[in-house]
């Protein structure tokens, strides 16, 4: 809870679409593999996904 991550999108129709989504920060773990997600730049969208559509991100330090 509190991590960065990249949500994948759905419906992928051309080959230079976008893949995810995100920054998201997990909000609330409803399940083992059930998450609610927020968006870091829009504070009001929220959403329910699955652990399968999730990407972490990791800082980096040089």
């Amino acid at each position: 809870i509190g991590e960065l991550v990249l949500c994948k999108t759905l419906n992928i129709r051309y080959k230079f679409d976008i893949r995810y989504e995100g920054p998201f920060r997990i909000v609330k773990q409803l399940t083992p593999k059930t998450f609610i997600i927020q968006h870091v730049k829009k504070p009001t969208l929220y959403r329910q996904v699955t652990t399968d559509v999730l990407l972490p991100i990791f800082e980096r330090n040089f």
